[in-house]
């Protein structure tokens, strides 16, 4: 586990509720669709060995010519209202704030408390490093008025989210789109700590985790991924109150776990109505278990790996308990007695 970030630890910031996609921006009816994203970036954090299969693709970041200094969310959203803008953040604010274009690239200076930051639909090419943010959301690629309508070309994509703080009175990371990392943070939800989902009948693509600290109240689970082709989460701590920290529904495909450590509650993959995953690894992990449930796998995933994590627990006495089905792999995970976490 390489985490370093526990300064980042804090409370107090005010917060604001999620949008509802209603917020403007992005495409509209009449226009053309936008132009195919930019390919893909070099890798920013070294994720380890990955399945093969599952070819990840880094965000492509900003490309700026112009440098603006603001103090306060109005600024911030005109700033990041005009193309190619790189921001520098040096006051503080508890309102939300809004990035209208792409390749704009957002730094925070030390100690600033800030309001929400919504990323809105179709934008992309977007950096955000530093702060103390109480929620930072991608909205969603969907407009319900006077009709509701959702395109994948409205997903937003190419995002790194690097170094941040969320301290959320609801959720931290409201997430979907295509290319998206978050890296080196820490947040603290009273829901979930990180939600990615509401992409219609269409995929969140390429979603990164890795190098966090994760902590959720217990409502909702800390990590939940629905409807996502390839992700990948790794180093990280994920910790829960009550549900399970790290879940996958939705129709998703090449999700991949490892080397992180979950605190007090466990995994659940699939279970519930309309849930088809294929390819699912979970490996290297380190769960300090407290409650009923330790691993929630739906029957019908294709294809599930599970090697060598470590489970310290006195509630549970099976990882994978049964016989799995033939396309499935468990091997080396070992329950010892319960250890509180370090």
């Amino acid at each position: 586990m390489r985490i370093a970030i526990a300064a980042l630890l804090l409370a107090g910031c005010v917060g604001t509720v999620s949008g509802d996609g209603t917020d403007g921006g992005g495409a509209h009816d009449g226009r053309l669709p936008p132009p195919p994203p930019p390919p893909p970036g070099d890798a920013l954090y070294d994720l380890g060995a990955l399945p093969g299969e599952l070819e990840i693709q880094w965000p492509a970041l900003p490309e700026t010519s112009r440098e603006v200094t603001v103090r306060t969310a109005a600024e911030l959203t005109e700033a990041a209202s005009q193309p190619g803008t790189r921001i520098r953040v040096e006051g503080s604010f508890s309102e939300r704030a809004y990035v209208r274009a792409s390749n704009i690239d957002i730094e925070v200076a030390e100690g600033m408390r800030l309001g929400s930051l919504m990323i809105e639909r179709a934008n992309g090419r977007v950096r955000v490093r530093g702060g103390q943010w109480t929620e930072i959301e991608l909205q969603v690629p969907a407009q319900f008025h006077p009709s509701e309508e959702w395109r994948p070309e409205w997903l937003v994509h190419d995002v790194v989210i690097d170094g941040v703080s969320v301290d959320a009175p609801d959720s931290a990371f409201l997430i979907r789109g295509r290319r998206v990392a978050i890296l080196n943070s820490y947040a603290h939800a009273a829901r979930y700590s990180m939600w990615c989902g509401e992409t219609d009948d269409f995929q969140s693509e390429d979603i990164i985790v890795a190098n966090v600290i994760f902590e959720s109240d217990g409502p909702e689970s800390t990590l939940r991924l629905v409807q996502v082709l390839r992700s990948v989460t790794v180093d990280s701590r994920l910790s829960n109150g009550n549900k399970h920290n790290y879940r996958v529904h939705g129709r998703s495909d090449l999700n991949f776990a490892a080397r992180n450590t979950l605190v007090t509650t466990g995994v659940m993959l699939g279970t519930l109505p309309g849930d088809a995953l294929e390819r699912v690894w979970f490996n290297d992990n380190v769960l300090h278990h407290t409650s009923p449930s330790l691993l929630v796998p739906d029957p019908d995933i294709g294809r599930f790996e599970s090697l060598d994590n470590t489970i310290y627990s006195d509630v549970v006495g099976c990882w994978l308990c049964g016989t799995p089905p033939s396309s499935w792999r468990a091997e080396n995970n070992q329950i010892l007695p319960y250890q509180p976490p370090p």
